[in-house]
C-alpha cells in the first residue's frame, strides 16, 4: 500500500504550490509555522457561513433541476463547490450560474470563478510543460487563469487589510478564511508570520482542497444514490426526522449549530466525536470526527505523499523496516480503502459501516456480527489507524474536514427535503455503474468523475400536501 522512493528532493512539493509554500507542501519547522497560523482559521464561524451559503446554492440547484433535470451533473456541482468556497474562503458571494463577461471586474479578463475553474483544469499542464510550450499550446488559457487568480488574491488580501484597519468587515461574510488568515498572520511576531507568497499559497490550497474534492465527493454521492435508491431512502428518512424536530422546536430553518450534528446517516454517507482510541486484536485504532463511505469507495485524493526527516520504523506484513531520512513515501489510498482485511466486502456501498462502533468489523453481507441503530444518538466510531485516509490522519490531517462536512450535509439535507434523485431516462444504469466503478477523468492527483450522467429530481410530495412539504425558503 506504500510506494517508497529514497532520497527524493523537496522540489517534488512544487506541484501543489504554484503560488508559494503552503500547509500541504511544507515539512518540518516550516510546516509547523504554517500549521500554527492556518489551523486557527477553522471554527464554528466559518462552518456557519458555509452552511448558510450552501442553503442558498442548493435552492438555486433544486429550482433548476426540478424544471428540466440536468445533463451537466459535473459542471453543476463543481459550480456549487466553487461558489461555496468563494464565500467560505474569500468572503465573496456568487449566484450558481454566474460566470460570464458581464460579471468580469474591470482590470480582469476572467471572473474569479472562471479563473479558478480554468486554473484547476490546466494545473497538470502547467506543472508538467514548459511555459514557452504552453503559450503556443491549446492550453494557453491556463497561463491566463494563473495570472488572473494571482491578481485576484493580491487584490483580496489588500482589500481585507484595509477593511480590518477601518473596522469595516462585511458581517454577512463573517468568519471567512481570508479575513481569518489576514488577522491571524498580523498577530504573529516578526519571523513567525507568513510571507505574502505563503499567504497566497495557502489561499490557493484552501481553494483546491475545498472545491475540487468536495464537489467530486458530492458527485460520487449522487451516483451512489441513483444507483442504490434504498440508501437514498434512508437518507431521506433521517432528513425528514431532523426537519420535523426543528419544526417542533418552532424553527422553520435548519441551522448549523442546532442541526448539523443530528445527521448521523448522512454523515456516514459521511462521523463521530472523538474519544480515546481502543484496540482491536492489539492493533491501535483511530477516532476522529469524520467518515465517508463514499470517500472509502471513491477516495477522491488518490495519493498521499510524505517525506521522513529522520530514520523511521514502519511495520507491514509483520515485518519491521527502517526508512532512512529524506525518504519519500506515497500511500495508495485506493488500495487501503479496498483492502478486505480492513473492510469486509469492500465493494459493497454501505454507510452503516460507520454507524457501528467498530467499522472495520462490520460486514455488510452479514449483519449479525454488528447491529446498528440508525435512530440512536451519535456514538464514537473507531477504525484501525491507517485504514481510512480520506482526509489523511494525525497531525497532517486535513484542517478543513469539517468545512467539507458542513457543506455536504447541508446540500443534501435541503436538496432531498422535497425531491428524490433518479437517473434520467436516457441513462444506462449498467454503463453508469461500470463507468464510475472503473474509470476516472484522468487527474494525476484526484479521482475525477469520468463523465456526466443525466439525472432528474422527482417531487416527493403532491403540491397540495402543504402540511408535509417543507415551508422553508431555500
Amino acid at each position: 500500500m506504500i510506494m517508497i522512493c529514497p532520497h527524493i528532493s523537496d522540489n517534488t512539493a512544487e506541484v501543489i504550490e504554484p503560488y508559494g509554500p503552503n500547509i500541504a507542501s511544507t515539512e518540518g519547522d516550516i510546516w509547523k509555522k504554517h500549521a500554527r497560523v492556518t489551523n486557527a482559521l477553522f471554527g464554528d464561524a466559518v462552518y456557519k457561513l458555509v452552511w448558510n451559503e450552501t442553503i442558498r446554492q442548493s435552492g438555486l440547484v433544486s429550482t433548476a433541476w426540478s424544471k428540466k433535470g440536468s445533463d451537466t451533473l459535473k459542471n453543476d456541482l463543481y459550480l456549487v463547490g466553487i461558489n461555496v468556497i468563494a464565500a467560505g474562503a474569500f468572503g465573496r458571494q456568487f449566484d450558481w450560474e454566474e460566470n460570464d463577461k458581464k460579471t468580469t471586474p474591470e482590470g480582469h479578463s476572467m471572473t474569479l470563478i472562471g479563473s479558478v475553474m480554468s486554473l484547476i483544469f490546466h494545473l497538470p499542464h502547467m506543472v508538467l510543460l514548459p511555459k514557452w510550450f504552453l503559450r503556443r499550446s491549446p492550453w494557453a488559457d491556463g497561463m491566463v487563469a494563473h495570472k488572473e487568480f494571482e491578481q485576484y488574491m493580491h487584490e483580496f488580501v489588500a482589500e481585507e487589510k484595509v477593511k480590518i484597519a477601518n473596522n469595516a468587515e462585511d458581517t454577512r461574510m463573517k468568519g471567512n478564511l481570508l479575513t481569518n488568515l489576514v488577522k491571524a498572520n498580523a498577530g504573529e511576531t516578526k519571523g513567525s508570520a507568513l510571507q505574502d507568497n505563503e499567504v497566497t499559497g495557502n489561499l490557493f490550497m484552501f481553494l483546491m482542497a475545498g472545491y475540487d474534492t468536495s464537489a467530486a465527493t458530492m458527485i460520487y454521492s449522487v451516483i451512489n444514490m441513483v444507483l442504490h435508491p434504498e440508501l437514498q431512502d434512508q437518507m431521506v428518512e433521517e432528513i425528514d426526522r431532523v426537519f420535523d424536530e426543528a419544526r417542533a422546536e418552532g424553527r422553520d430553518q435548519l441551522t448549523y449549530e442546532n442541526d448539523y450534528h443530528k445527521f448521523r446517516y448522512v454523515l456516514s454517507f459521511m462521523v463521530s466525536p472523538a474519544s480515546p482510541p481502543p484496540s482491536i486484536n492489539g492493533i491501535t485504532t483511530n477516532t476522529t470526527t469524520l467518515q465517508y463511505e463514499t470517500l472509502r469507495v471513491y477516495p477522491v485524493v488518490i495519493p498521499i505523499g510524505r517525506v521522513t526527516r529522520k530514520p523511521e520504523k514502519i511495520t507491514t506484513g509483520g515485518q519491521d523496516y527502517i526508512l532512512p531520512a529524506d525518504c519519500g513515501m506515497v500511500v495508495n489510498n485506493t488500495g487501503v480503502h479496498w483492502n478486505p482485511s480492513f473492510w469486509p466486502s469492500p465493494e459493497v456501498v454501505e454507510p452503516k459501516r460507520f454507524m457501528a462502533a467498530l467499522p472495520n468489523a462490520y460486514d455488510p453481507m452479514d449483519h449479525s456480527k454488528q447491529e446498528v441503530d440508525p435512530t440512536a444518538s451519535p456514538r464514537n466510531t473507531h477504525w484501525i489507524r491507517g485504514s481510512f485516509m480520506g482526509f489523511s490522519e494525525g497531525a497532517r490531517a486535513c484542517p478543513g474536514r469539517k468545512f467539507a462536512m458542513s457543506e455536504y450535509v447541508c446540500f443534501f439535507a435541503h436538496l432531498l427535503r422535497n425531491y428524490k434523485l433518479k437517473l434520467g431516462p436516457s441513462a444506462d444504469r449498467d454503463f453508469v455503474e461500470k463507468s464510475y466503478g472503473w474509470r476516472s477523468a484522468g487527474s494525476p492527483v484526484t479521482l475525477a468523475p469520468p463523465e456526466d450522467v443525466p439525472i432528474e429530481l422527482e417531487p416527493r410530495f403532491k403540491i397540495a400536501d402543504d402540511d408535509r412539504r417543507d415551508s422553508m425558503e431555500i
